[in-house]
């Protein structure tokens, strides 16, 4: 084909190539955004905006103190720390809120100390699955746990128990260092309610 009937042909085929290249584009770009859609909020007949990523659909509504007194009774917590190299590390450990921050104990010989020696970035969860409480932050080191005489005495005064009392700083020369938990987000949700109850805090 050659002349005007070719070059029509031929832009015609070009536009139109260009045009699936870009919705292909477009559509990979939408498989990789979050979405965000709206619906009613309960109880109020209001709308508000959802961001919908993986699985979850969060909105803000949650406020540090509702956090804090949700860590406050816990008598575990799950603490996940990384070395300099990214290699994680979870354990359990025990801790206490103060002042709405979170303060745990452990001895500098452990990983978990070792890695927030050289990497602080932690994340604190509840040990519940079906009432999540997820916590991201850094660490900062206060010390020997006699620099921080108020911290010894709340834990004292949470793991009151005879039975509890030789794992504590206080009775166990072995811990030799708090630290307290700097919260930059927090997550929750529970299992019953899994999307209505999502909940998100920034700092």
């Amino acid at each position: 084909m050659c002349g005007r009937a070719g070059l029509a042909a031929a832009t015609a085929t070009a536009t139109a190539t260009a045009g699936l290249n870009g919705r292909r584009r477009r559509a990979r770009r939408a498989r990789h955004r979050p979405r965000t859609t709206h619906r009613a909020r309960p109880g109020t007949g209001t709308s508000r905006a959802y961001l919908t990523c993986d699985y979850l659909r969060v909105n803000s509504e949650l406020d540090w103190p509702d956090v804090a007194a949700r860590l406050a009774p816990a008598r575990n917590y799950w603490l996940v720390t990384a070395s300099a190299a990214g290699a994680p590390h979870t354990a359990p450990v025990w801790g206490a809120v103060l002042d709405g921050a979170l303060h745990l104990f452990t001895a500098r010989s452990t990983a978990k100390a070792r890695n927030m020696a050289v990497n602080p970035h932690v994340i604190v969860h509840l040990p519940d699955p079906a009432d999540v409480l997820i916590v991201h932050g850094a660490a900062t080191d206060l010390g020997h746990p006699t620099q921080v005489p108020a911290v010894l005495a709340a834990l004292e005064a949470k793991y009151h128990d005879p039975a509890d009392r030789a794992y504590l700083p206080s009775a166990d020369p072995f811990y030799d260092v708090i630290y307290a938990i700097r919260p930059t987000t927090a997550l929750a949700w529970r299992l019953d309610d899994f999307t209505g109850s999502q909940r998100r805090w920034r700092a």
